[in-house]
C-alpha cells in the first residue's frame, strides 16, 4: 500500500476498513448473531461501515452500523484460522481489538484475547469474497488495513438532515421570490392602471368628446337662466311703471263724467222746454 496519512478515530463517526485490494470488511447473510464477515466491494451500505468504541489504550469494540453488533471471534476461539463473525456486545474479551499503526498509514487489528493474533484473510491475498480469520502476526499485506472516514450519503440520518435543510432553503427561495414579485406586482398595478384610464378606447373617447361641449354649455344655460331670472323683476317693474303712465283709467273716468253731463243736459233742457210749454 502507498503511504497515507493516519486516520484519527473519533467517537460517533463511521469508517470503512479496507484491505490492500480495496475491498472492505462487511457482513453477509443474516443480521442476527453469527453473521459471517468477509471482503466485498464498497457500495455505501451500512453493513460495510463501522464505529470504534474506545475501551482502552488503542483498544476498541468495533460496531457495525447496520445492526450495532460487534466483531467477535467464533466461539471465542483463540487458535490460528478462527473465523470472525458478528455478535451482540456482551463486553466479552473476544470482542476487544487493538489497532497498531504502521508506517504506511495502515493498521494491524489484533486480538489480545487470542495472544495478539491479527485479522487476516483465508487464503493468499484479499480478493472480493475472502473470509476473515485470525492468524499469527506477519509482515504481509493481508494483515494491513486502511481505516477511512465514511462520507455521508443519502439514506443516512446526517445526510437526510443536511438534505432537508438544503431542500427547505431551496423551496423557500422561490416562495420569497414569488412573494417579492407579488408585492412588486401589487405596487406596480396602480401605476399600470393610470395609463389605462388615461387612454380610453376609441368609442369611449368619441363619446367623451361629444359629451364635452354639452357639459360646457350647461353652465352657460344656467347662467342665462339666472340672468333672466334676475332681470325679470326689473322688467316687470318697468312694465308696471309704463303701464301706470299710459293707464287710461283717469281719462275714462273723465269721459264717463263728461258723457254723463252731456246726457243730462239735454234731459234738463227738455224738461225746461216742457215746463215752458205747459205754461
Amino acid at each position: 500500500m502507498k503511504t497515507i496519512e493516519q486516520t484519527s478515530i473519533k467517537a460517533g463517526s463511521y469508517y470503512t476498513i479496507a484491505a490492500a485490494s480495496g475491498c472492505v470488511i462487511e457482513y453477509v447473510g443474516q443480521a442476527a448473531d453469527g453473521a459471517q464477515l468477509r471482503l466485498g466491494k464498497y457500495q455505501h451500505k451500512p453493513e460495510q461501515e463501522w464505529s470504534f468504541v474506545r475501551v482502552g489504550d488503542n483498544a476498541y469494540r468495533i460496531h457495525c452500523r447496520a445492526n450495532n453488533k460487534v466483531v467477535d471471534l467464533v466461539a471465542a476461539g483463540t487458535g490460528r484460522g478462527t473465523w470472525l463473525h458478528l455478535w451482540d456486545d456482551v463486553m466479552g474479551s473476544s470482542q476487544v481489538w487493538v489497532l497498531t499503526r504502521n508506517n504506511d498509514g495502515t493498521v494491524q487489528i489484533s486480538s489480545p484475547w487470542a495472544s495478539g493474533k491479527c485479522v487476516d484473510t483465508v487464503g493468499m491475498g484479499s480478493p472480493e469474497g475472502a473470509i476473515l480469520q485470525i492468524w499469527d502476526k506477519t509482515p504481509g499485506d493481508d494483515q494491513h488495513w486502511l481505516i477511512a472516514p465514511v462520507r455521508e450519503r443519502k439514506g443516512t440520518a446526517k445526510a437526510e438532515e443536511a438534505e432537508k435543510t438544503q431542500t427547505a432553503a431551496v423551496e423557500a427561495a422561490p416562495a420569497e421570490q414569488a412573494q417579492t414579485a407579488g408585492a412588486q406586482t401589487a405596487e406596480a398595478q396602480p401605476a399600470e392602471a393610470q395609463p389605462a384610464e388615461a387612454e380610453p378606447a376609441p368609442a369611449q373617447a368619441v363619446e367623451e368628446k361629444a359629451a364635452e361641449p354639452a357639459a360646457a354649455e350647461k353652465p352657460k344655460r344656467r347662467a342665462c337662466r339666472t340672468k333672466k331670472a334676475a332681470e325679470a323683476p326689473a322688467a316687470e317693474a318697468e312694465k308696471a311703471g309704463t303701464a301706470a303712465e299710459k293707464a287710461p283709467a283717469p281719462k275714462k273716468a273723465a269721459s264717463r263724467k263728461k258723457a254723463a253731463g252731456t246726457e243730462a243736459a239735454p234731459k234738463k233742457r227738455a224738461a225746461r222746454t216742457k215746463k215752458t210749454a205747459d205754461k
